[in-house]
């Protein structure tokens, strides 16, 4: 009788292990079915893309660039020039180069910058990803993202609001740069 009622009461546990079991697989799969989108109603999310050379060539292409002082100019045949005022003319920065785009989000500028008569080539790029009307950028090699503009409209702290069209740079710099030839 010992070795019966020990039988029963294992088949008894056992009973309760396995409908706990049965219960808990079922509230995990509901649980999982609830997470999971069903095929007809899938969700889908869109992630940044690279802006490609046209979208880059409208962002940039016949706008000035204002900086804390001075600016640049990205004239539309490709050019690049800037200036940096300095408290003299002897220490005023003008520089003359070219900028490019590409189809893998990259604007990048190179130019030789000017202090009197002494001359030093260099140059910056920047890659860009966009997401609806937002658009992402990095200084290349290893910059962090952040928001270069976050609408049509940029932002006062998106780095975008400091562009505006037409050149404001160009004047200043062939002013410096007649007087550095002198």
């Amino acid at each position: 009788m010992n070795n019966l009622a020990g039988e029963r009461l294992m088949t008894d546990k056992e009973t309760r292990q396995t409908i706990i079991g049965r219960v808990l697989t079922a509230a995990t799969l509901a649980a999982a079915a609830m997470a999971v989108p069903s095929l007809g109603v899938a969700q889908t999310y869109q992630l940044p893309r690279m802006m490609n050379s046209g979208e880059l060539l409208e962002l940039y292409g016949g706008k000035s660039w204002r900086w804390d002082e001075g600016g640049g100019y990205l004239h539309k045949d490709g050019r690049f020039t800037a200036f940096v005022p300095g408290k003299s003319i002897a220490n005023s920065t003008y520089a003359e180069g070219q900028w490019s785009v590409n189809d893998n989000g990259v604007m990048c500028f190179e130019a030789t910058w000017h202090v009197g008569k002494k001359t030093k080539s260099d140059g910056k790029c920047f890659q860009h990803k966009v997401l609806g009307e937002a658009i992402f950028q990095r200084v290349l090699p290893d910059g962090d993202w952040y928001t270069f503009r976050a609408a049509k409209v940029p932002l006062p702290q998106n780095e975008y609001a400091k562009f505006s069209s037409g050149d404001m740079v160009t004047p200043q710099a062939k002013r410096l740069k007649a007087a550095f030839d002198r």
